[in-house]
């Protein structure tokens, strides 16, 4: 499964779109929990910037080089993380259905 890039989100949703029709063909069902931390990512992600602006430009008055710096630090590291959330909330739907050993 393609994951986030930032430079193709439209491509990059087809890719899981297409990844997730196909888990549905060869189990007759869908992988909720990858589809629901996929689609939570897009939340997480407007919420954190929306909190970096707010805490940075509004609070403290911030430059937009300083609210940009502080994207890269906080954004950055969480994408990171995410990856590895939807990795594995992905290994679980094919655990669950069998696809994948228990490893």
């Amino acid at each position: 499964m393609n994951y986030w890039d930032g430079a193709r989100p439209l491509r990059t949703f087809r890719s899981h779109a297409a990844v997730w029709r196909r888990f549905r063909a060869q189990t007759g069902g869908w992988p909720v929990l990858s589809i629901l931390v996929y689609a939570f990512r897009f939340i997480v992600l407007l919420a954190g910037m929306g909190a970096i602006i707010w805490y940075g430009d509004v609070i403290h008055g911030w430059t937009r080089h300083q609210v940009g710096f502080a994207f890269v630090l906080i954004l950055a590291p969480l994408l990171y993380a995410w990856s590895i959330i939807e990795r594995m909330a992905w290994n679980n739907d094919l655990r669950k259905t069998g696809i994948s050993p228990e490893k």
